[in-house]
Protein backbone atom coordinates (compact mmCIF):
# COMPACT_ATOMS: atom_id res chain seq x y z
CA UNK A 1 0.00 0.00 0.00
CA UNK A 2 0.98 3.50 0.48
CA UNK A 3 3.64 2.56 3.20
CA UNK A 4 5.50 0.28 0.82
CA UNK A 5 5.22 3.13 -1.42
CA UNK A 6 6.63 5.49 0.57
CA UNK A 7 9.88 3.13 1.14
CA UNK A 8 10.49 2.20 -2.37
CA UNK A 9 10.36 5.86 -3.45
CA UNK A 10 12.66 6.95 -0.38
CA UNK A 11 15.27 4.73 -2.56
CA UNK A 12 14.72 5.40 -5.57
CA UNK A 13 15.17 9.12 -4.84
CA UNK A 14 18.00 8.92 -1.86
CA UNK A 15 20.03 10.76 -1.28
CA UNK A 16 18.67 14.08 -3.10
CA UNK A 17 15.24 13.89 -1.81
CA UNK A 18 13.72 12.29 0.89
CA UNK A 19 10.30 10.81 0.83
CA UNK A 20 7.91 10.59 3.89
CA UNK A 21 4.17 9.39 4.55
CA UNK A 22 1.84 10.83 7.55
CA UNK A 23 -0.75 8.02 9.08
CA UNK A 24 -3.30 10.66 10.34
CA UNK A 25 -5.76 9.41 13.14
CA UNK A 26 -9.31 10.26 14.13
CA UNK A 27 -9.71 13.83 12.43
CA UNK A 28 -13.37 15.24 11.78
CA UNK A 29 -13.04 15.48 8.27
CA UNK A 30 -16.20 14.86 5.93
CA UNK A 31 -15.03 11.81 4.61
CA UNK A 32 -14.23 10.39 7.45
CA UNK A 33 -17.50 11.19 9.76
CA UNK A 34 -19.36 9.95 6.34
CA UNK A 35 -17.34 6.51 6.79
CA UNK A 36 -17.89 6.17 9.98
CA UNK A 37 -21.60 7.26 9.78
CA UNK A 38 -21.50 9.51 13.00
CA UNK A 39 -20.84 13.19 13.47
CA UNK A 40 -17.97 14.79 15.89
CA UNK A 41 -20.00 15.07 18.83
CA UNK A 42 -19.40 11.48 18.64
CA UNK A 43 -16.08 10.92 17.59
CA UNK A 44 -15.57 13.57 20.16
CA UNK A 45 -16.84 11.10 22.75
CA UNK A 46 -15.23 8.12 21.00
CA UNK A 47 -11.81 9.95 21.53
CA UNK A 48 -12.32 10.51 25.24
CA UNK A 49 -12.42 6.55 25.38
CA UNK A 50 -9.89 5.00 23.75
CA UNK A 51 -7.52 7.64 22.63
CA UNK A 52 -4.87 8.27 25.09
CA UNK A 53 -4.68 12.18 24.38
CA UNK A 54 -8.28 12.40 25.03
CA UNK A 55 -8.79 14.72 21.88
CA UNK A 56 -9.41 14.18 17.81
CA UNK A 57 -7.03 15.42 15.57
CA UNK A 58 -6.89 18.36 13.66
CA UNK A 59 -5.32 19.86 10.57
CA UNK A 60 -2.49 21.62 12.08
CA UNK A 61 -1.05 18.50 14.09
CA UNK A 62 -1.19 16.94 10.28
CA UNK A 63 0.65 19.99 9.27
CA UNK A 64 2.68 20.18 12.00
CA UNK A 65 3.87 16.97 11.72
CA UNK A 66 4.72 17.50 7.70
CA UNK A 67 6.74 20.85 8.66
CA UNK A 68 8.90 18.68 10.58
CA UNK A 69 9.54 16.39 8.07
CA UNK A 70 9.97 19.09 5.33
CA UNK A 71 12.32 21.12 7.41
CA UNK A 72 16.23 20.29 8.68
CA UNK A 73 14.87 19.02 11.85
CA UNK A 74 13.96 15.91 10.09
CA UNK A 75 16.60 15.57 7.72
CA UNK A 76 17.74 12.11 8.51
CA UNK A 77 14.08 11.05 8.35
CA UNK A 78 13.19 8.67 5.06
CA UNK A 79 11.43 6.31 4.33
CA UNK A 80 9.00 6.26 7.43
CA UNK A 81 5.56 6.65 7.85
CA UNK A 82 4.33 8.77 11.10
CA UNK A 83 1.53 7.95 12.50
CA UNK A 84 -0.36 10.98 14.21
CA UNK A 85 -3.17 9.63 15.97
CA UNK A 86 -3.01 10.97 19.63
CA UNK A 87 -1.04 7.69 20.75
CA UNK A 88 -3.91 5.11 19.61
CA UNK A 89 -2.25 1.95 18.29
CA UNK A 90 -2.34 0.66 14.70
CA UNK A 91 -5.22 -1.24 15.24
CA UNK A 92 -7.54 -0.53 17.41
CA UNK A 93 -10.55 2.00 15.70
CA UNK A 94 -8.88 1.96 12.62
CA UNK A 95 -10.94 2.39 9.25
CA UNK A 96 -10.60 0.02 6.15
CA UNK A 97 -9.21 2.23 3.14
CA UNK A 98 -11.83 0.72 0.96
CA UNK A 99 -14.49 1.71 3.08
CA UNK A 100 -12.66 5.41 2.71
CA UNK A 101 -12.05 5.45 -0.72
CA UNK A 102 -16.07 4.38 -1.28
CA UNK A 103 -17.41 6.98 0.49
CA UNK A 104 -14.87 9.23 -1.28
CA UNK A 105 -15.58 8.24 -4.63
CA UNK A 106 -19.18 8.66 -3.54
CA UNK A 107 -18.59 12.39 -2.71
CA UNK A 108 -16.68 12.64 -6.42
CA UNK A 109 -19.48 11.87 -8.40
CA UNK A 110 -21.86 14.23 -6.17
CA UNK A 111 -22.99 17.26 -8.54
CA UNK A 112 -21.35 20.49 -6.81
CA UNK A 113 -23.30 23.81 -6.92
CA UNK A 114 -22.08 25.09 -9.89
CA UNK A 115 -22.99 22.41 -11.98
CA UNK A 116 -26.85 22.36 -9.81
CA UNK A 117 -27.25 26.41 -10.95
CA UNK A 118 -26.27 24.63 -14.74
CA UNK A 119 -28.74 21.68 -14.43
CA UNK A 120 -31.65 24.39 -13.57
CA UNK A 121 -30.94 26.03 -17.26
CA UNK A 122 -30.89 22.67 -18.80
CA UNK A 123 -33.71 24.11 -21.28
CA UNK A 124 -31.14 26.46 -22.66
CA UNK A 125 -28.77 23.98 -23.22
CA UNK A 126 -31.58 21.93 -24.66
CA UNK A 127 -32.73 24.75 -27.11
CA UNK A 128 -29.00 25.05 -28.22
CA UNK A 129 -28.44 21.15 -29.35
CA UNK A 130 -31.78 21.52 -31.19
CA UNK A 131 -30.72 24.99 -32.70
CA UNK A 132 -27.66 22.75 -33.88
CA UNK A 133 -29.41 19.88 -35.52
CA UNK A 134 -31.55 22.19 -37.09
CA UNK A 135 -28.55 24.13 -38.62
CA UNK A 136 -26.84 21.17 -39.33
CA UNK A 137 -29.80 19.59 -41.49
CA UNK A 138 -30.67 22.96 -43.34
CA UNK A 139 -27.08 22.83 -44.63
CA UNK A 140 -27.73 18.72 -45.53
CA UNK A 141 -30.94 20.15 -47.43
CA UNK A 142 -29.12 22.95 -49.56
CA UNK A 143 -25.48 21.74 -50.32
CA UNK A 144 -24.94 23.57 -52.97
CA UNK A 145 -25.29 27.29 -51.35
CA UNK A 146 -22.49 29.65 -52.20
CA UNK A 147 -19.44 29.51 -50.09
CA UNK A 148 -20.76 33.21 -48.44
CA UNK A 149 -23.96 31.79 -47.29
CA UNK A 150 -22.22 28.73 -46.29
CA UNK A 151 -19.45 30.70 -43.69
CA UNK A 152 -22.32 32.80 -42.68
CA UNK A 153 -24.25 29.61 -41.39
CA UNK A 154 -21.34 28.07 -40.49
CA UNK A 155 -19.92 31.01 -38.57
CA UNK A 156 -23.51 30.78 -36.39
CA UNK A 157 -22.43 27.46 -35.77
CA UNK A 158 -19.17 28.51 -34.41
CA UNK A 159 -21.10 31.01 -32.17
CA UNK A 160 -23.29 27.66 -30.94
CA UNK A 161 -19.95 25.85 -29.73
CA UNK A 162 -18.65 28.68 -28.48
CA UNK A 163 -21.22 29.76 -26.29
CA UNK A 164 -21.96 25.75 -25.05
CA UNK A 165 -18.32 25.64 -24.25
CA UNK A 166 -18.21 28.40 -22.22
CA UNK A 167 -21.27 27.03 -20.01
CA UNK A 168 -19.63 23.80 -19.72
CA UNK A 169 -16.35 25.44 -18.30
CA UNK A 170 -18.18 26.49 -15.22
CA UNK A 171 -19.46 22.58 -14.69
CA UNK A 172 -17.51 21.53 -11.23
CA UNK A 173 -16.41 18.29 -12.77
CA UNK A 174 -14.02 19.66 -15.74
CA UNK A 175 -10.47 18.96 -15.81
CA UNK A 176 -9.34 22.29 -16.96
CA UNK A 177 -12.23 25.07 -16.53
CA UNK A 178 -9.69 27.97 -17.89
CA UNK A 179 -8.84 25.65 -20.77
CA UNK A 180 -12.36 24.93 -21.60
CA UNK A 181 -13.27 28.38 -21.68
CA UNK A 182 -10.43 29.51 -23.49
CA UNK A 183 -11.83 27.50 -26.14
CA UNK A 184 -15.52 28.37 -25.70
CA UNK A 185 -14.40 32.60 -26.25
CA UNK A 186 -12.35 31.38 -29.00
CA UNK A 187 -15.02 29.96 -30.87
CA UNK A 188 -17.56 33.29 -29.97
CA UNK A 189 -14.61 35.45 -31.37
CA UNK A 190 -13.99 32.96 -34.72
CA UNK A 191 -18.02 32.85 -35.24
CA UNK A 192 -18.29 36.41 -35.05
CA UNK A 193 -14.93 36.96 -37.53
CA UNK A 194 -16.94 34.36 -39.93
CA UNK A 195 -19.53 36.70 -39.81
CA UNK A 196 -18.19 39.91 -40.47
CA UNK A 197 -16.03 38.80 -43.06
CA UNK A 198 -17.06 35.61 -44.66
CA UNK A 199 -14.32 34.02 -46.16
CA UNK A 200 -13.81 34.27 -50.31
CA UNK A 201 -11.87 30.68 -50.74
CA UNK A 202 -13.21 27.71 -49.41
CA UNK A 203 -9.72 26.43 -48.19
CA UNK A 204 -9.51 28.72 -45.61
CA UNK A 205 -13.05 27.87 -44.31
CA UNK A 206 -12.07 24.54 -44.54
CA UNK A 207 -8.96 24.68 -42.42
CA UNK A 208 -10.49 26.64 -39.54
CA UNK A 209 -13.27 24.16 -39.37
CA UNK A 210 -11.39 21.42 -38.88
CA UNK A 211 -9.11 22.72 -36.59
CA UNK A 212 -11.55 23.79 -34.23
CA UNK A 213 -13.30 20.32 -34.49
CA UNK A 214 -10.25 18.85 -34.08
CA UNK A 215 -9.24 21.01 -31.33
CA UNK A 216 -13.11 19.98 -29.73
CA UNK A 217 -12.03 16.45 -29.73
CA UNK A 218 -9.18 16.67 -28.18
CA UNK A 219 -10.97 18.03 -25.47
CA UNK A 220 -13.73 15.69 -25.16
CA UNK A 221 -11.76 12.84 -24.90
CA UNK A 222 -9.47 14.34 -22.36
CA UNK A 223 -12.56 15.14 -19.94
CA UNK A 224 -13.83 11.69 -21.32
CA UNK A 225 -10.22 10.00 -20.03
CA UNK A 226 -9.84 12.00 -16.51
CA UNK A 227 -13.75 11.94 -15.15
CA UNK A 228 -13.72 8.53 -14.30
CA UNK A 229 -16.62 8.98 -11.76
CA UNK A 230 -18.83 10.91 -14.36
CA UNK A 231 -21.61 8.42 -16.25
CA UNK A 232 -21.68 8.50 -19.78
CA UNK A 233 -17.73 8.94 -20.19
CA UNK A 234 -17.87 6.55 -23.50
CA UNK A 235 -20.56 8.92 -24.98
CA UNK A 236 -18.19 11.98 -24.47
CA UNK A 237 -15.46 10.13 -25.96
CA UNK A 238 -17.30 8.62 -29.01
CA UNK A 239 -18.01 12.27 -29.68
CA UNK A 240 -14.63 13.45 -29.35
CA UNK A 241 -13.44 11.00 -31.88
CA UNK A 242 -16.60 11.92 -34.01
CA UNK A 243 -15.39 15.08 -34.00
CA UNK A 244 -11.41 14.45 -34.56
CA UNK A 245 -12.18 12.58 -37.58
CA UNK A 246 -14.65 15.02 -39.03
CA UNK A 247 -12.35 17.74 -38.28
CA UNK A 248 -9.09 15.49 -40.01
CA UNK A 249 -11.07 14.50 -42.87
CA UNK A 250 -12.32 18.17 -44.40
CA UNK A 251 -8.37 19.49 -43.59
CA UNK A 252 -6.91 16.34 -45.43
CA UNK A 253 -9.73 16.64 -48.14
CA UNK A 254 -7.78 17.64 -51.11
CA UNK A 255 -9.09 20.99 -52.48
CA UNK A 256 -12.89 20.87 -51.03
CA UNK A 257 -15.55 22.20 -53.08
CA UNK A 258 -18.72 24.20 -50.80
CA UNK A 259 -20.30 20.76 -51.60
CA UNK A 260 -18.14 18.88 -49.88
CA UNK A 261 -17.44 21.22 -46.72
CA UNK A 262 -21.63 21.33 -46.61
CA UNK A 263 -21.84 17.52 -46.41
CA UNK A 264 -19.42 17.54 -43.69
CA UNK A 265 -20.52 19.66 -41.48
CA UNK A 266 -23.98 19.25 -41.89
CA UNK A 267 -23.88 15.79 -41.15
CA UNK A 268 -21.36 16.91 -38.08
CA UNK A 269 -24.03 19.24 -36.87
CA UNK A 270 -26.48 16.75 -36.62
CA UNK A 271 -23.98 14.38 -34.28
CA UNK A 272 -23.14 17.55 -32.46
CA UNK A 273 -26.49 18.69 -31.70
CA UNK A 274 -27.90 15.02 -30.65
CA UNK A 275 -25.11 15.08 -28.39
CA UNK A 276 -25.55 18.44 -26.98
CA UNK A 277 -29.57 17.80 -26.49
CA UNK A 278 -28.85 14.04 -24.98
CA UNK A 279 -26.11 16.11 -22.40
CA UNK A 280 -29.28 18.71 -21.19
CA UNK A 281 -31.51 16.02 -20.70
CA UNK A 282 -28.35 14.58 -18.59
CA UNK A 283 -27.66 17.25 -16.27
CA UNK A 284 -31.21 17.66 -15.70
CA UNK A 285 -31.30 14.56 -13.88
CA UNK A 286 -29.26 16.29 -11.55
CA UNK A 287 -32.20 18.61 -10.11
CA UNK A 288 -34.42 15.27 -9.43
CA UNK A 289 -31.58 13.44 -7.55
Amino acid sequence: GVNSLTKTLSLEFAPNVRVNGIAPGYVPTEVMMTALETDEDQLENMAQKRIPLKRLGTPDDMGSTAVYLASDAGSWVTGQTIKVAGGMNSTAGTITQSKVSAVTQEMETQPGPTSLLLAREWSAILVIGILTVALGAIILAWPSQTLTVLSVLLGIQLLVFGVFRLIGAFADNVVSPGFVGFIGILGMIGGVVVLRHPFETVTVLATILGAVWIVTGVIEIIDAIANKYVDGRGWLALAGLLSIAAGSVIVAWPEPTVTVVAWIAGFYLIVFGLFISASAFSIRSLTQA
